[in-house]
């Protein structure tokens, strides 16, 4: 299931014309396909022969999408400084944007706010920018000016490893106790929420969460809808207290497919959260999350974990070819429809047809699929058979790649272990 994210979305187009010798052009194709995995594997080894568009392009994708937001921002102004007329003018707001949007999750709300209010006043970027391009700078300086009166998020923790249970749920998720002003309250754990928080209008009035801004634009698995922010000074999860969040907040918690409520979701802790604290292990058999006291080591494959656009994916190996899977741990385990349109041969002479229900914010429906009764994947040199996987015939977001992973997947394992701030994901049989 597809919780709401606030939208933020650019796309960076690098021209052939810059593209002069082989390094660049290889580095160009990473960036356009946005294969950040392989591009973190090639541009260290040959940053040093780049363009220099590509060069400190190249370095601020990957440290945004390796979750090196304080190096993004200084990469970009970089850029912005340097480079506008090699990268062109898109190109150069969509840098702005990514910066705007790494300065929000730093908790640097002024200096987001003056940069996009300052950008937005300029009439040649009113006059010439495309349509989207305006309408993701507007949406993010909204959120800017709400939140730069507010201070930025804190954790503190206890210098031991911290435990908390996972709660029994009914429908696979992993849910847990979050103390709100004093009262104990499930929520849904999700590294498919690009926020700190969501919430529904309900829940936010009964546990005193205050309503600072609205009209905030946000996207859902079916379609976009407008919420708005709440703000409450603390959360205690476990022996930890994370200060000054920010909630997304919807009028309702129900989730409609055609005139039918076929679920609710009454508050989810996001993923900026998990950015924070850095590490957090699973045990699915034991019911409880680990948040270690010290890290652990990136697997000798290197990082596996990547953010696009707010979501999490990890790199998979299948029949020798690598894949790149959506982590959403409010989801399940499907294979998109690029898979299909890559394996149509074999996904119809071993599958049978079906379809399936998505939903999330914003509403559901039904995608036709196959459900193919074994698939083997790879994740970090642990191999593991998923058995009974539905395959989508058609696309269910914009850009998609191999699938999507989630609760139904950690449930196979002894332990998970998840890494924001190192980029890698791990599972233990």
């Amino acid at each position: 299931m597809r919780k709401p994210v606030a939208i933020f979305m650019f796309f960076i187009f690098i021209s052939v014309n810059i593209l002069g010798q082989s390094p660049d052009e290889r580095i160009g194709t990473l960036i356009n396909n946005t294969d950040y995995f392989e591009l973190d594997r090639q541009y260290p080894l040959v940053k040093d022969s780049l363009h220099p568009a590509l060069k400190y392009l190249g370095k601020a994708l990957l440290e945004d999408a390796f979750s090196d937001p304080a190096d993004a921002v200084e990469t970009v102004g970089y850029i912005v400084q340097n480079l506008q007329a090699e990268l062109g003018f898109e190109n150069i707001l969509g840098m702005i944007a990514l910066q705007s949007n790494n300065l929000l999750k730093l908790g640097r709300y002024t200096e987001a706010a003056n940069t996009l209010s300052g950008l937005l006043g300029q009439p040649d970027v009113i006059t010439y920018a495309q349509p989207q391009t305006i309408s993701a700078l507007r949406e993010l300086n909204k959120k800017a000016q709400i939140l730069k009166n507010y201070p930025k998020s804190e954790i503190i923790r206890p210098d031991k490893d911290c435990t908390i249970p996972i709660l029994k749920d009914t429908i696979n998720q992993i849910r847990i106790d979050v103390e709100i002003n004093g009262k104990q309250s499930p929520f849904i754990f999700d590294t498919g929420a690009d926020s700190q928080g969501f919430v529904s209008m309900d829940f936010a009035k009964e546990n005193g969460i205050r309503i600072i801004g609205d009209s905030i634009l946000t996207g859902g698995v079916t379609h976009s809808a407008y919420t708005k922010i709440g703000f409450v000074d603390s959360l205690k999860i476990g022996d930890i207290v994370y200060k000054n969040i920010s909630f997304l907040v919807a009028d309702k918690a129900e989730i409609t497919y055609k005139d039918s409520v076929i679920g609710r979701v009454s508050a989810v802790l996001g993923r900026y959260f998990m950015d924070q604290i850095g590490e957090f292990q699973i045990y699915p058999k034991e019911r409880k999350i680990v948040f270690p006291a010290k890290e652990s080591d990136v697997p000798p494959t290197g990082r596996n974990l990547v953010l696009l656009n707010g979501q999490p994916y990890i790199e998979a190996t299948a029949d020798n070819k690598k894949l790149q899977f959506h982590f959403d741990t409010g989801g399940g385990i499907i294979l998109s429809a690029k898979y299909y349109n890559e394996n149509k041969q074999q996904v119809e002479s071993t599958g049978k047809k079906d379809s399936i229900g998505i939903g999330g914010f914003g509403g559901a429906k039904r995608i036709p699929s196959y459900k193919i009764p074994e698939f083997t994947l790879s994740i970090a040199n642990t191999h593991c058979i998923l058995p009974n996987v539905t395959v989508l015939t058609e696309p269910l977001m914009i850009g998609e790649r191999d699938g999507t992973l989630g609760t139904d997947f950690i449930n196979k394992f002894d332990k998970v272990i998840f890494n924001f701030r190192k980029m890698f994901f791990k599972i233990e049989k």
